[in-house]
Formats: C-alpha cells, sequence, structure tokens
C-alpha cells in the first residue's frame, strides 16, 4: 500500500512539474551520459565552460544576432531571464536557449547550458562582457556574466598553394597578442595542430576552415600561451558552371545589407574587366531595374570565365540618391572544380536543352541555328566544339566535361559595309547608335542525352584560329555517285535511284538483313511521291525526276539530300524533297514539299507513297488517331483497282509488317501542312490514306484524288499558290517478341520525334553593343515606354 502510495506522488510530481511554466524536461541522455556541455558533446563529470562566441550579423528565425553567451548549468538555475547587458549596455532583443532549443518564455531550465544570443555590433579585438538577470520561481533575484575578447583582425584564410595543400590561416606578426612568442605547439578548439610553420613573426598552421565561423586558437609559448579567437570570412565566393538559372560560367557573392546604401548599380566588373552579364537579387526577389533597396544582403552572379587555382575581384559600382559613388568590393579564390573548358577557345555558346514530356532522350538528334559576331571566329568548321555537361559528374565535384561529335553546315556571313559604317547619332543623347555588327550565321548538329522533365547544358565553343578540324568516327558511310548514292549505317544500308534519288532498296540490317524492294512498275522506287495525275498529261511522280537539282550536306552526324524539280512533263507542279539520315538511327527524316504554280485540273494529287513488292510483308497495320492499333492481313483483303483499306489522313503512324519474320517497315507521320500563299483555306478534295493490294502493296496520302472513287471521270481544280508539305519518318523495324510490345519500337520514335526537346542557346553581351535599348525602325514612330531609348525617329507634327 505505501509503495502504490509513493507511486501516486512520484506520478503527481512529475504532472507538476509538466505544466509549470519553468518546467524542468530531463533527457534520456542525462541519466546515461551526462549533461550536455556547450561543446555540444556529452561530458560526464566535466564542468562546462562560459564563453562568448563571435559571429557576423545572423539571422534566426527573425531575430539578429552576432554574440552568443554561454553559461554552463551549474552556474544558472531555473528562472526567467529579465534583461541582457553587453559592456553595461541594455540589448532590448535577446535570444534565450537551453542547450540550443529555443525558449519561447526566454527560462533557463536549470539543467541545460543557457545560451542567450544577442546583437552587440562588436569590434575585433575589444573584450565583451555579457551580464543576464532573472527572477527564479521563489522570486529569488539571479546575475550571471561572461567575459570574452572579440576575435583578432590580422588573420588571414587562405586557400591551397605551395604553403599548404589545403585551407590554411595565418596570424600576421602585428597582432600584438604573439609578439615575443617562443612557439611549441598549436591548438585549434582544443585539438593539437601537428603541422604549423613561423615565417618571420608570421604564424601559419593548416584549418579546413568554412565560411562565417569562429575558431579558438591556443598558442603554447616557452614563457606565455596565448589564447586567441579568429574568425573566418563573411561570405565565400561562389563558383559556378552554365545552367537554366544561369547560363554562363560565373562567380556569386553576397554583399551584407550593413555594408551599402540604396543606390543603382551602373557597372559590375571582374579583375577591373565590366561584364555585362549579370543577376542580381535584392529583397528576395530579381532586381531587374538594377536599383538596391539597402534593406537585405544583396547577392549577385556575374559572368566569369573562372579557373581552378586562380584569385577573382568582383567589383560593384553604383551612385546613392544623393549621386555619390558607391563602391562595393570582395575577392575570391576558385578552390574546386576545373572551371573553364580551354582557354584556348575564347567564346561560347550555352545551349540548353528542356525534356517536357517525361520521355528518356537517348541520342536525339538536335539541330540548332546560331547568329555569332563574324570578327569572333575564322572557320567555324575547324574552331566549333561541342561539349556536354555531365551533371552527375559536376554533382561530384568530378570533371564534367565531354566533347561530343558534332557537325557545322549552312555557314553564311553578312557584312553589309554601306549599313555597318553608317554613322547614325542619336539626336537626344548625341550618342552613337550602332545598329549592324557583321554576324555569322551557322547550324550545329549533335546528340543529346537527356533525363525525363529534366535540362541538360551543352556549350558550344568558338574563336580559336589555331583549332584543326575535328576528326569524329560515325557509322554513317556514303558511297556511290551523287544522286545515285549508297547510305548506310548501323541500321540499314539504302540505295538511292540513279536518275531521280528517292529510296530503291532498302537492305535491313538489326539482326535480319533483309532486302525491301519493289522494282516492279516504271521506275522501280520504294518511295514515289509527290505526284500528280492531269490528262492528258501522264501520271507523274517524282520518282521519275531525271536528274533533279541535288544538293547534299555529310558530316558525322547525318548526310542529307534535297532534290527540287517541276514534276516530269507538268510545267505548273514543282515539288521538293529532303531526305535526313542519321548516324545510329534506324529512321530516315523525309520532307516533301508539293507547289502549284498555276490553277490545275487533276484527278490525283497524291503524297507520302511507299511501294514495295509481295516478297516480304503479309499485314498492314497502324495506329488511329484515337490511339488503338489495328491491321488487316494484305492476302485477301479488297484488290486493286479498290482500295484495301483507308484510314484517317491525319494517322500517327502506319508500317508493313511480317510477324513471322518479326519485321516491318514503318512510317511516322510528324508534321502535315496544306495551305495557299495568296490565303484562304487548304485546297483538299477529300484528304485519307488508302492502301492498295495489286502487283505490288503500297500505301499513299491522296489530297485530291477523283481516281480512286466511283465516279473517276471527275476533274479537280487546285487552285494556283496551294502548297502540300509532309514530314515524315520512314524506317525498317524488328517487332518485339511479346504481344504488348510488338510495335514498341516504332510507339517510341513516334513519340520522341513528335515531341522534340525544347532548344535554347546564350551568347555573352559584346561590349560593343549600345547600352541604352535601341529602338526598331518602325514604319510609324511610335514610343515603346522604354526608359532611356535610343535611335527612335520623332513624330512630325502635323500642321
Amino acid at each position: 500500500m505505501k509503495r502504490n502510495n509513493l507511486i501516486f506522488i512520484i506520478t503527481i510530481f512529475i504532472l507538476f512539474l509538466s505544466v509549470s511554466p519553468l518546467k524542468s524536461q530531463v533527457p534520456r541522455s542525462f541519466y546515461k551520459k551526462g549533461f550536455p556541455r556547450s561543446s555540444g558533446r556529452f561530458e560526464p563529470g566535466v564542468k562546462g565552460k562560459s564563453d562568448i562566441e563571435f559571429f557576423y550579423k545572423t539571422n534566426y528565425y527573425g531575430y539578429y544576432y552576432d554574440i552568443k553567451a554561454t553559461f554552463p548549468f551549474e552556474k544558472v538555475p531555473a528562472c526567467k531571464i529579465t534583461k541582457v547587458m553587453v559592456n553595461n549596455r541594455e540589448v532590448k532583443k535577446f535570444v534565450v536557449l537551453n542547450n540550443y532549443r529555443f525558449s519561447k518564455f526566454k527560462e533557463s531550465n536549470g539543467i541545460d547550458d543557457l545560451v542567450i544570443m544577442c546583437t552587440a555590433n562588436w569590434k575585433y579585438n575589444r573584450k565583451y562582457t555579457v551580464k543576464a538577470y532573472g527572477k527564479t520561481r521563489s522570486g529569488k533575484m539571479i546575475e550571471i556574466s561572461v567575459s570574452s575578447t572579440a576575435p583578432v583582425k590580422n588573420v588571414e584564410f587562405r586557400y591551397p598553394d605551395k604553403t599548404f595543400n589545403s585551407r590554411y590561416t595565418v596570424i600576421k606578426s602585428d597582432t600584438k597578442e604573439i609578439n615575443g612568442i617562443k612557439l611549441n605547439s598549436v591548438k585549434i578548439n582544443d585539438l593539437p595542430v601537428k603541422k604549423f610553420k613561423v615565417d618571420g613573426n608570421n604564424i601559419l598552421f593548416p584549418l579546413k576552415w568554412v565560411p562565417k565561423k569562429q575558431y579558438n586558437i591556443t598558442l603554447n609559448g616557452d614563457k606565455k600561451n596565448v589564447n586567441l579567437k579568429i574568425i573566418s570570412p563573411e561570405v565565400q565566393m561562389k563558383f559556378g558552371y552554365p545552367s537554366s538559372n544561369f547560363p554562363y560560367y560565373y562567380l556569386s557573392y553576397t554583399f551584407s545589407r550593413d555594408k551599402f546604401p540604396a543606390f543603382e548599380v551602373k557597372e559590375v566588373s571582374v579583375n577591373n574587366i565590366e561584364v555585362r552579364d549579370f543577376k542580381m537579387t535584392d529583397d528576395g526577389d530579381n532586381a531587374y531595374d538594377k536599383k538596391v533597396t539597402g534593406n537585405t544582403d544583396l547577392s549577385i552572379t556575374v559572368r566569369c570565365n573562372w579557373e581552378k587555382g586562380k584569385w577573382y575581384s568582383l567589383t560593384v559600382k553604383g551612385t546613392d540618391e544623393n549621386d555619390k559613388p558607391v563602391v562595393l568590393n570582395a575577392k575570391g579564390y576558385a578552390e574546386n572544380g576545373r572551371g573553364y573548358w580551354n582557354n584556348d577557345w575564347k567564346y561560347y555558346a550555352t545551349v540548353i536543352l528542356k525534356e517536357t514530356d517525361g520521355i528518356k532522350r537517348v541520342q536525339e538528334p538536335v539541330h540548332i541555328k546560331m547568329a555569332l559576331y563574324a570578327d569572333r571566329l575564322t572557320d567555324p568548321e575547324k574552331e566549333i566544339r561541342v561539349i556536354e555537361i555531365d551533371p552527375y559528374k559536376l554533382r561530384r565535384n568530378k570533371n564534367p566535361y565531354r566533347e561530343i561529335p558534332s557537325q557545322v553546315y549552312n555557314i553564311y556571313t553578312w557584312n553589309n559595309r554601306k549599313l555597318i559604317n553608317k554613322v547614325e547619332v542619336d539626336k537626344d543623347t548625341g550618342k552613337r547608335i550602332i545598329r549592324y555588327l557583321p554576324t555569322t550565321t551557322l547550324d550545329v548538329a549533335f546528340f543529346a542525352d537527356v533525363l525525363p522533365y529534366s535540362e541538360k547544358v551543352y556549350l558550344v565553343f568558338y574563336g580559336n584560329p589555331d583549332a584543326l578540324k575535328p576528326f569524329y568516327t560515325s557509322d554513317l558511310q556514303i558511297s556511290g555517285p551523287e544522286i545515285g548514292q549508297t547510305v548506310e549505317n548501323n541500321m540499314f544500308k539504302i540505295d538511292l535511284d540513279d536518275k531521280s534519288g528517292a529510296f530503291f532498296t532498302i537492305f535491313m540490317k538489326q539482326g535480319k538483313n533483309v532486302l525491301l524492294e519493289h522494282k516492279l512498275e516504271t521506275n522501280g522506287a520504294v518511295h514515289w511521291n509527290p505526284g500528280c495525275y492531269s490528262p492528258p498529261h501522264s501520271w507523274v511522280h517524282a520518282s521519275d525526276w531525271e536528274n533533279p537539282d541535288f544538293k547534299q550536306i555529310t558530316g558525322p552526324v547525318f548526310h542529307m539530300t534535297k532534290r527540287n524539280a517541276l514534276l516530269p512533263h507538268l510545267n505548273n507542279v514543282k515539288a521538293m524533297i529532303t531526305y535526313i539520315f542519321y548516324s545510329g538511327k534506324p529512321y530516315v527524316i523525309t520532307t516533301t514539299l508539293m507547289e502549284i504554280l498555276e490553277d490545275i485540273y487533276v484527278k490525283a494529287l497524291r503524297n507520302g507513297e511507299i511501294v514495295f513488292n509481295h516478297k516480304q510483308f503479309n499485314e498492314f497495320v497502324y495506329k488511329s488517331p484515337m490511339g488503338n492499333i489495328k491491321g488487316i492481313k494484305i492476302k485477301g483483303s479488297k484488290p486493286h483497282p479498290g482500295h484495301a483499306i483507308e484510314i484517317p489522313y491525319n494517322t500517327p503512324w502506319l508500317a508493313f509488317i511480317n510477324r513471322e519474320k518479326k519485321i516491318g517497315f514503318g512510317g511516322i507521320t510528324i508534321e502535315l501542312v496544306n495551305t495557299n500563299k495568296s490565303g484562304g483555306l487548304d485546297d483538299v478534295e477529300q484528304p485519307y490514306i488508302y492502301v492498295a493490294n495489286g502487283p505490288w502493296i503500297y500505301w499513299s496520302r491522296a489530297l485530291h484524288y477523283t481516281f480512286g472513287s466511283n465516279n473517276t471521270s471527275r476533274m479537280s481544280r487546285v487552285a494556283k499558290g496551294s502548297i502540300y508539305y509532309e514530314k515524315n519518318a520512314y524506317m525498317p523495324f524488328v517487332l518485339g517478341d511479346k504481344s504488348t510490345e510488338e510495335f514498341k519500337t516504332i510507339e517510341d520514335i513516334s513519340l520522341i520525334l513528335k515531341h522534340p526537346l525544347h532548344k535554347r542557346y546564350f551568347l555573352d553581351t559584346d561590349n560593343r553593343n549600345n547600352r541604352e535599348w535601341v529602338a526598331p525602325i518602325l514604319v510609324e514612330p511610335f514610343d515603346e515606354g522604354v526608359k532611356g531609348a535610343i535611335g527612335g525617329k520623332k513624330k512630325k507634327v502635323k500642321k
């Protein structure tokens, strides 16, 4: 019974303590290890140490402080702290913590070390005393105090060099506390330092310092010991690589708000060279107007082609509201990372690729057109290098660079000296207006790897006149005469027709080694259209061409053929066809365009036709616009001149297949455009795709096709200026083993080709450009509301 009463009394006592405003919650570790000391460690039997730790001004959940006074629990009973004084001056705002746990009511619990944080605006080398006054539950007044000297000023925090291969610290000889000391050993935060040096009267020792941290240094000498506090730099300059947030190599720094007034930024420079590409964050937002409020810290990110192991100085100049100069300076050392890829190349463009459709992109072809200042590069085909930045290696501080195969083409330079040399001066400011500079436009192609819903950075370097033309290996091989050439990669080998340049035969590799061909009617080609039947003229196709205008572009990334001519025997229908063959890809991107030069009456106007004999394929399949896959057996289907099947004009993809051989040849519809140069609606009769089963099998996209109807004697008018454009991908492919993955290859490629990567490129600002916005040359003068704009024309005053 007595035991039960004792348990009851203890329970009531614990509940009483739990609701007390000065509650004494004993941590579990108290019973096992002892009390936590101000160092944060559990040290049983060790008395706590009173001390003051000094900081740069720091925000703690809305409270700013720069000193932290610690009182061991042995000296502080449970009480409420009512007043804090620093060097006999009362501090109005202070924070109370019990072993780093915030006390909302500013109470000490009596079992943890007491920490008080406040702002003292401390100065180097000065002595500070913090006094705290409190009141216990019984009403007893208490007073506790701690004194310490602020950090010494004459200290340098250095980066690795010949002295030490790690960060280190130098206590300068003009630090009076070390005068006359004959040094035997050094301790940092009570831990011995194995290596230290005395250089003259300077003391050097390794210290892997981090910004904004105080270190307690003990210097043990023959005759005296010296205890010093040192504090590492407030902000460390950071160095980074191009990204979507800031598309340049950069340095960034944060200036404390107590270092500057409100001002407007006029110039930013790195190592005394002005840089016009920078981004500022002020009041938690981007300061696009270059006006700094002075209410918060100023963070600035500046373009800088930094290199590891070099120092960089940052200068920000401006004027305050009284037009007085404001100058901010900072210095930093690029300790880690590699930095700029190669100094032999003076310039670079940053290409940002963004994946927005949840598709993993592996070696996806990317074509990007760039307009670069002509005097920055000499020979683009020799100079340009495309460098991939690997984000995985970047995060692990490894070399993130990999040069990837690229191809430069379509190089043109604009250099109209008459316009360039024309002197134009703004009437209001008298400033010279630079409206034009010589420009080289070019295209660059490369393959990119981008993860789903992510971004990837590629750098296009240029500006190295001594560069040698790169040689990249490629499976893309071109042989034979120009128009009748053979194009081969590791997926296929395609022979082009000797006269027309159309697909003639397709040898499918991919482990199947199957020849796909037509070789029956007239020219025997596989790819026939664009085509037109306008009797009494013969029915003609682009595959009937004989030596059309032919151009090609060849390189390690892609091979392109371009053909254009009037359709044979017709002087009013012109056609253009482009094939793009890629290294390592199973598809050929095919664009066709048909233009009607004069009004014409037709029985057939068709595009997108693929023809084979019956040797390899026995089924036709397609994906409907609704998303389901359908098909028919060729054998037994409605024979020519009827249509075996008719399907929608915009069918996503279609294919001839053979399930026994597990092979297919597909066509993917990427783009369709029908329009007229004179405006109005598109000129199509009733467009659809059909399959024909005759001596051959083929599919074709009908635009006007009365010949395929039950009233074949009709002649359909096609208006002058009508344009019919298609972009398709044609590809041999292997059927998947599982029924659910039978068409996975063509499905995946269709998805990728119809959802290309978003791409954008960025260039640094050339200092020859006007600082002010140059108004465009408009038909009629108009003020677009841009402050400080130059080059605009004034409206004429009507009399």
